[in-house]
């Protein structure tokens, strides 16, 4: 599995139209999801056009929306880059690497930090 894809879907203006992007964009996310691991990301530009049609994918294809921007590419179409999330957001693993209990070389000692037992 990949950890992150970036894709820059068709626009519908040299390939396609935005009517046929309302039945390619969910295809087009559920195979990211397929493709891309638990955790992973997923960033997408599209035409601002397109944001209804993209929206709607994402509902239906189990990805999260952690984040959305507006952007001006440089012949000045608008459009949008979405930031997608597979699963639970990450969150790192606790360390208790001062931790006074785990003693001088905490990181060696595997007892005190569980989550290093995996490294």
């Amino acid at each position: 599995f990949a950890d992150a894809a970036v894709c820059d879907l068709p626009f519908g203006k040299q390939f396609g139209n935005v009517e046929d992007n309302t039945f390619l964009y969910p295809a087009a996310l559920l195979e990211l999801y397929r493709v891309v691991r638990l955790g992973g990301r997923c960033i997408i530009l599209t035409s601002a056009t397109n944001m209804s049609s993209m929206d709607n994918a994402i509902a239906r294809s189990g990805w999260r929306l952690i984040e959305r921007k507006d952007w001006n590419l440089g012949n000045k179409l608008p459009a949008l880059a979405y930031i997608l999330g597979k699963g639970e957001a990450w969150k790192p693993p606790e360390l208790h690497l001062f931790d006074s209990q785990a003693g001088r070389f905490a990181v060696q000692r595997k007892k005190h930090n569980l989550q290093l037992v995996y490294c």
